[in-house]
């Protein structure tokens, strides 16, 4: 018979055989399974050990996934600290994903793709103001917000 440590080894490393956790997302699903608080952490020390656990490493794929899906700089941050990553590793993570010039060419890629699903927008205030909200939500900052919309309708003060 399996002792609880060794039960709640084998729950983490079907987890993490599975996809990559963050230490507190990890932590979080063995408690719901009913693991006690001692054994959650021997065995996160345990995975990290064996290098099957690593913060830094999921921040760097959790980031970039997010921004294949089309997802802006701030949206990746909020996302990732809401998996309990470290401060150092999130901003690792946006800095290696999220440069200016690819939050640009992002948010082009996230319109466009928007502008195809629904057709072409038409050249009014109200629906200018509609994109912007879409691409805010989805994460972009607003100067990248502007400066894309501003490409694709020109300058609302010339109508170019």
């Amino acid at each position: 018979m399996q002792s609880a440590y060794q039960e709640c080894l084998k729950a983490a490393l079907r987890m993490l055989g599975r996809r990559d956790h963050s230490r507190t997302e990890l932590a979080g699903k063995l408690s719901h399974k009913g693991f006690e608080a001692s054994n959650i952490a021997r065995v996160i020390a345990e995975c990290e050990r064996m290098n099957y656990l690593d913060d830094a490493r999921f921040c760097r794929y959790y980031a970039a996934y997010l921004r294949r899906r089309g997802y802006g700089a701030v949206r990746i941050e909020q996302m990732l600290k809401g998996k309990g990553l470290a401060a150092a590793h999130v901003t690792a993570g946006i800095r290696e994903h999220c440069g200016d010039a690819a939050q640009i060419e992002d948010c082009r890629r996230v319109l466009g793709k928007k502008v195809q699903r629904e057709g072409p927008p038409g050249n009014t205030a109200a629906v200018k103001a509609r994109l912007y909200r879409f691409l805010c939500n989805r994460g972009f900052p607003s100067p990248v917000v502007n400066q894309v919309l501003q490409e694709c309708f020109g300058d609302p003060r010339t109508g170019h």
